[in-house]
């Protein structure tokens, strides 16, 4: 595999999530005449669900072949539209299609794989343009033990950000007595949101994390508007958050300090030793709407 965002790695054949209702028999049935050696399989990992990208007849070829443990490719890039792609796992999951053999009763003829996959498939892609925060949805998580869980997942997978042992786990310990709101799509969490309230006036947002592979759809001012309408039934005036200063220069926090520019927080304060020297503060404001 020559593609430079790959990762390689081998594992388990039953441990990757489909991500098609239907196969081609005939597709298959040239994989079993002309046997050869195979290219990893490509891949993508987001959060716990490893995913394919392509090549289902292949994966289902080699692992009715007796395979239990193949190469793949981990595929990193930004181009992947991972909603569409975690819809059709949301889909796979509903027919009870966990691993690729679950497919082995959907291999079609030609004809049937038309009709019944790329006809539906193209119209699933032309309703998900349209209505893409239509799996999406915002929840408010009590349980301790879960708020430290998805606190960790999300955190660990965003090194750029979070990237300092220590600092995780302090978030995963913090977050157990804050509001909690956990971000689903399609019935699986991506991301979160943990906030306190300072004096019924100030909501803060405490941490705030997204897996990448879900960055530049939306979905953070998504979360942004809904905790800004949920304090707004409670009187809060102002939402706040600590980020990293512009006077350090941290490509990756330029970016997070545009975010919230864009969702209507101004820089308000800086705190150069609320956090060391290091890593001078930065304190955004706006005004609950």
């Amino acid at each position: 595999m020559k593609n430079k965002n790959c990762i390689l790695k081998e594992i388990d054949i039953d441990f990757i999530q489909p991500t098609q209702l239907f196969l081609s028999k005939s597709k298959y049935d040239k994989l079993a005449l002309n046997e050869h050696d195979y290219d990893p399989i490509l891949v993508r990992k987001t959060g716990d669900i490893t995913y394919l990208i392509d090549h289902h007849e292949e994966l289902l070829y080699l692992a009715n072949k007796g395979l239990k443990k193949i190469n793949v490719c981990y595929y990193d890039n930004d181009n992947i539209d991972t909603l569409l792609y975690f819809t059709r796992i949301d889909l796979c999951l509903r027919k009870g299609i966990k691993r690729i053999k679950d497919l082995s009763i959907y291999l079609l003829s030609d004809r049937d794989y038309k009709r019944k996959w790329e006809k539906p498939e193209e119209k699933l892609t032309d309703h998900l343009y349209k209505t893409p925060y239509e799996g999406l949805s915002f929840i408010r998580e009590i349980e301790e033990s879960s708020k430290t869980d998805i606190c960790d997942k999300v955190l660990r997978t965003l090194p750029d950000w979070f990237g300092i042992e220590e600092a995780i786990v302090e978030y995963g310990q913090k977050v157990k007595q804050l509001d909690f709101i956990k971000i689903e799509y399609h019935n699986m969490v991506i991301g979160f949101c943990a906030y306190k309230l300072n004096y019924g006036l100030n909501c803060d947002l405490y941490v705030l994390g997204i897996y990448h592979d879900f960055h530049r759809f939306g979905i953070g001012s998504k979360l942004i508007e809904y905790i800004n309408n949920e304090v707004k039934k409670q009187d809060v005036k102002y939402l706040s958050v600590k980020t990293l200063s512009d006077t350090h220069v941290d490509s990756h926090y330029g970016k997070t300090r545009n975010f919230y520019i864009k969702n209507g927080f101004y820089p308000f304060e800086e705190l150069p030793n609320l956090w060391g020297e290091e890593n001078p503060c930065l304190l955004m404001i706006k005004e609950v709407n």
